[in-house]
């Protein structure tokens, strides 16, 4: 499976892929053909931008 450790990082974190890609500023849809694929670096980098993003928004809602 292409991008075990986004996906493991994504479920330990309760996250969505809607959620990310809202993040974003992509698709859904766009989010899961991507992922389906091995990631360009920078790619990878936007996605783990945007899981530590919803990350700290749930932080600081917990707070």
């Amino acid at each position: 499976m292409k991008n075990l450790d986004i996906r493991i990082t994504v479920a330990d974190k309760g996250l969505t892929y809607r959620q990310i890609a809202e993040v974003m500023g992509v698709t859904p849809v766009y989010l899961s053909r991507i992922m389906a694929k091995e990631l360009k670096p920078s790619m990878r980098t936007r996605i783990l931008n945007a899981i530590d993003e919803l990350e700290q928004v749930a932080e600081k809602k917990g707070q």
